[in-house]
């Protein structure tokens, strides 16, 4: 259930995070590191920040063909804004929100210009960028988003501290891969039979880590880890996984570059990137698909706005004559660790034999043929994480002479399914069309946005003020399928994430909540 705001935030601390699945707030512990080695000792995590510190924009000449390989077709719109007027900031906001029972008086104009831009772009923007925005504007930004739930939804909130907010919904689209890879580790790794008085091995979407020695706090996509159960406990991390979809690649690279050099010790990154053909755009006003829909009274459910296909299907999706999606290509990029005590991962070289990458679809079809590279580096790597597994063991129980035959016994291999991780990426193109058909539905055939009414929503009446900051700030928004970053930042990050948009203004998410 979600609540208004209340109280005076002015001097909100921005060590408060928003815990996910739970309408209440926490302070994030100091992380220790141990004595021993590069283990990490584990906190209580706060589930829904991330961050990153960067100590160099680009990556130098090494990374300048990966960072590169995805060329979206256009441009997405990019604009900046002028200090927000008065009449934007308090008349336009506050007389949207009250009927609601929420109240943002004595909020700076910098915050509300932030909200109100979010609240009208919801139907037609996967992401946003916002500058110039300092730390107790995201704390406070972030509480309100995320203390009002049923009009926001809840969207990933990613916060550098060269002052730049990233806002993102992200979609089915992006959440295949991670699934997908996540099942596979379940089965090869953290099914192995180790012994589990000593540790725990799993996998985690949605695990916050905080680099001892920095500001720095992350949440991959994806992260494989070992838990000890022997005090002090710690983690150790294995395997991270990236998506780039509402993402650029250079900023996904970026951001594994720094997880790497708070955690050398992690043996495999794979980042995928998924590209489209062209940038979506929703419909004109009078184009074939606008005349085409304007006819239904509601929007069409899933069935009936996807037509039906002759012979295979693919990830272009047409409906009303327009293009609601259209994946050109998804490419998967692995690196391994030299060996356990090898050097830490470095993502600008892929020119080695700890690197692979491969493309789906293939030329060949969908299958995978020419993802022979991947699958061979994959193996590489879990074959390494099983040779730390039981490095791990020994090291934690103290007794070298532990018994692990059966572990060392058993065979670790990733067996390909890529036929069926490109039905699901087809389904998630499906899905994802629907969403913003229904986004540009509501939008443009039911007002100018479909918001729920004060008497759908649960808020109980309150108040929020703060002490905000007016400084000049500039925003891109960035177009469903593809994000732009005009400025990368420099240094440390703290984020919010969260996968799932208002119920009134999209489907009912398809991905991990």
């Amino acid at each position: 259930m979600s609540t208004a705001v209340s109280g005076d935030y002015s001097s909100y601390p921005a060590t408060y995070y928003y815990r996910e699945a739970r309408n209440t707030f926490h302070e994030t512990q100091t992380q220790a590191r141990s004595s021993s080695d590069n283990h990490h000792t584990l906190t209580c995590k706060p589930i829904l920040t991330k961050g990153l510190s960067a100590s160099a924009l680009h990556h130098g000449s090494k990374g300048h063909f990966l960072a590169n390989s995805s060329h979206p077709a256009s441009t997405p719109n990019v604009y900046s804004l002028a200090p927000p007027s008065p009449d934007v900031g308090n008349s336009r906001l506050d007389a949207f929100l009250k009927p609601y029972g929420v109240s943002v008086t004595g909020m700076k104009d910098q915050c509300k210009g932030i909200l109100w831009n979010m609240l009208m772009s919801l139907t037609s923007r996967n992401a946003m960028k916002f500058e110039n925005i300092d730390e107790q504007q995201f704390a406070i930004i972030s509480h309100f988003i995320h203390r009002n739930e049923r009009l926001f939804g809840r969207p990933c909130l990613s916060y550098l501290s060269r002052c730049v907010l990233f806002v993102e919904w992200p979609t089915a689209i992006h959440e295949v891969p991670i699934t997908f890879l996540t099942s596979t580790l379940d089965k090869t790794i953290v099914d192995l039979p180790y012994p589990e008085h000593l540790l725990d091995v799993w996998t985690n979407q949605n695990l916050s880590i905080k680099a001892p020695d920095t500001n720095s706090e992350f949440i991959p996509d994806a992260l494989l880890s070992f838990l000890s159960k022997m005090f002090p406990h710690c983690h150790k991390y294995q395997l991270v996984l990236e998506v780039a979809f509402t993402q650029t690649l250079a900023d996904i690279l970026l951001k594994v570059g720094e997880l790497l050099n708070a955690f050398p010790e992690i043996l495999v990154v794979v980042v995928i990137d998924i590209t489209e053909t062209r940038v979506y755009q929703a419909p004109a006003t009078g184009s074939v698909a606008w005349n085409t829909f304007r006819q239904d009274k509601d929007p069409l459910g899933l069935g009936k706005f996807i037509p039906p296909q002759r012979g295979q299907k693919g990830t272009v999706i047409n409906s009303g004559g327009h293009t609601w999606c259209s994946i050109n290509s998804i490419d998967y990029h692995v690196w391994v660790k030299n060996g356990l005590n090898g050097g830490k991962i470095d993502v600008d070289v892929t020119d080695d034999e700890w690197y692979a990458c491969g493309t789906l679809p293939s030329s060949q079809g969908m299958d995978g043929v020419n993802m022979g590279g991947v699958d061979a580096m994959l193996n590489k790597g879990f074959e390494l994480i099983k040779e730390s597994l039981i490095a791990f063991c020994k090291e934690i129980s103290g007794d070298k002479d532990i018994d692990l035959k059966a572990l060392e016994e058993t065979p670790v291999k990733f067996k390909p399914q890529w036929s069926r991780f490109m039905d699901r990426i087809q389904a998630a193109a499906e899905l994802t069309s629907h969403e913003r058909y229904l986004g540009w539905f509501k939008k443009e055939f039911r007002g100018t946005k479909h918001f729920p009414s004060p008497e759908e929503n649960d808020f109980n009446g309150g108040s929020m003020s703060s002490e905000g900051s007016a400084s000049n700030y500039s925003a891109s928004t960035i177009s469903s399928g593809h994000a732009i970053s005009t400025r990368i930042s420099h240094s440390s990050a703290q984020s919010v994430r969260s996968t799932t948009a208002p119920t009134s203004l999209r489907p009912p998410p398809h991905s991990r909540g």
